[in-house]
């Protein structure tokens, strides 16, 4: 695994810990209604929460997206290898 790799894999780690906790945090906070936690610190926790999973979810979303590029980058390069070897591209 190369160093790239393996911060890609502590960085998602570290992404869905947070968004566990982010979930966990919204869940509490709806469950405790604004009675108990007053409306203002309410309306703060809960945007915070909403705001960090929609971030997270547009970087699934990118994460997934540059995955398929990569893909299909390989098997280009793939095909451009194979038709090199056999002399239809030079």
């Amino acid at each position: 695994m190369t160093k790239e790799q393996s911060n890609e894999l502590k960085f998602l780690s570290a992404r869905n810990r947070l968004e566990g906790k982010l979930i966990i945090m919204k869940d509490f906070i709806v469950e405790q209604g604004v009675a108990k936690v007053g409306k203002a610190k309410y309306q703060n926790l809960f945007e915070i929460s909403t705001l960090g999973l929609m971030l997270i979810m547009e970087n699934r979303w990118q994460n997934d997206e540059i995955n398929k590029l990569r893909q299909q980058l390989s098997r280009e390069m793939d095909l451009n290898t194979k038709m090199m070897a056999n002399g239809k591209i030079s």
